[in-house]
């Protein structure tokens, strides 16, 4: 059950209209008791959905349209509001969206129409787009890609090759739509879909490293900013996009190099501040989450360990930063030094996880022998736009 305007291009007051008849218009889909558009827009719609949809005359009135009512070769905008879905609810014939059933007997999902209202749906979708209406250009866009995608019968190369070029126009224009509204994991993803279809595709190539430069994956980034600057080396999108990739990649190394730098100064000041540790330790740039949790534990591993056995860490899970602070923390804690511990207590580095913090990080290993090792000793293993 539906309610439905329909208009003429350039027409503000509808020539046809469910209110008329003071009733929903009723039918039965996919069995041809309305017109071919008006049945196909439809099948797309879900539950209380509102939507337009612009149908071209093959799918309405055809070439000879009705006279005196509809005009020849009309094209059609459809305000319709689905109400319900039932489908053994009573089926009222609407006089005027009637068709025969014994013309046109081709199956619903027939390649030809789900290709051409697939049209229509882009259409709808690159008008939304230029409103920026960019949600709803999406919903057309998904609507037309889910119209014919896997549900479509190739019946030949020249349909293949026309499914293949609508439906990466689709995935380019949704890419586009996610772009400006910043969702660059879903642009990314479609980007990658009409990659599949056209892997040189300009237009793709170029918004994934836009996408992926946001996500800050520069040298993926970078892959697909060289392929798309080998195709087109004079394009102004592309060669901006060069020279802020280039800033991201400058500033990546540089701010690597200062947490670098950083951390050798944490270590210079240790050497040269053996018992200002506090100072130190306040200073370095990890979350207070891991320092409360790492404190905790160390005072629990202090307190519950009375076998000597030793305190061991796995070195790969930490930075360089999180690292330091481990080692700084034990030495404080007299636990990394044999010189400086009678006890002999042994710091390792092997089997300290910090991403799971509410899990057990601690690992008691075997007794330790209470050889000479040397403190601090590591083993450290035009591309916008809708198509």
């Amino acid at each position: 059950r539906l309610h439905y305007y329909a208009y003429f291009e350039h027409r503000d007051e509808p020539f046809d209209t469910s209110f008329k008849r003071r009733r929903p218009l009723e039918f039965r889909l996919g069995k041809y008791e309305v017109l071919p558009g008006i049945d196909l827009a439809v099948s797309t719609m879900q539950r209380r959905e509102r939507s337009k949809f612009i149908i071209s005359s093959d799918l309405l009135y055809g070439e000879l349209g009705c006279a005196p009512h509809i005009p020849e070769s009309a094209w059609c905008l459809y305000v319709i509001e689905l109400l319900t879905t039932n489908e053994s609810s009573t089926v009222i014939h609407d006089e005027q969206l009637l068709i025969k059933t014994t013309t046109n007997k081709q199956q619903i999902d027939d390649f030809a129409k789900r290709i051409r209202l697939a049209q229509t749906l882009r259409n709808t979708g690159n008008e939304e787009y230029a409103n920026g209406q960019l949600d709803r250009a999406l919903r057309s866009y998904n609507k037309a890609r889910q119209l014919i995608h896997k549900r479509v019968t190739l019946i030949d190369g020249k349909n293949e090759e026309q499914y293949h070029q609508l439906l990466l126009k689709l995935h380019l224009n949704s890419a586009q739509c996610y772009l400006r509204l910043d969702n660059f994991e879903k642009c990314l993803r479609a980007c990658r879909d009409a990659l599949v279809i056209e892997p040189n595709n300009l237009k793709a190539l170029f918004r994934a490293s836009v996408s992926l430069r946001s996500l800050n994956q520069l040298d993926e980034a970078e892959k697909y900013l060289s392929k798309a600057l080998a195709i087109d080396p004079q394009n102004h999108d592309i060669l901006t996009e060069v020279i802020k990739l280039k800033d991201a990649l400058d500033l990546a190394i540089q701010t690597k190099t200062k947490k670098s730098d950083e951390l050798f100064t944490l270590k210079e000041s240790l050497i040269n501040n053996q018992n200002d540790n506090d100072d130190i330790l306040s200073c370095i740039d990890v979350s207070d989450q891991f320092r409360l949790k790492l404190d905790s534990l160390l005072k629990e591993f202090m307190e519950s360990n009375e076998t000597l056995e030793p305190f061991t860490v796995q070195r790969h899970n930490f930075s360089d930063t999180e690292f330091y602070y481990i080692e700084l923390l034990a030495k404080k804690q007299s636990i990394m030094d044999y010189e400086n511990n009678e006890s002999g207590y042994r710091y390792y580095q092997e089997q300290f996880n910090s991403a799971d913090v509410d899990s057990k990080v601690i690992d008691y290993m075997s007794a330790a022998d209470n050889q000479d090792y040397q403190s601090s000793s590591y083993s450290t293993g035009n591309t916008t736009g809708t198509s």
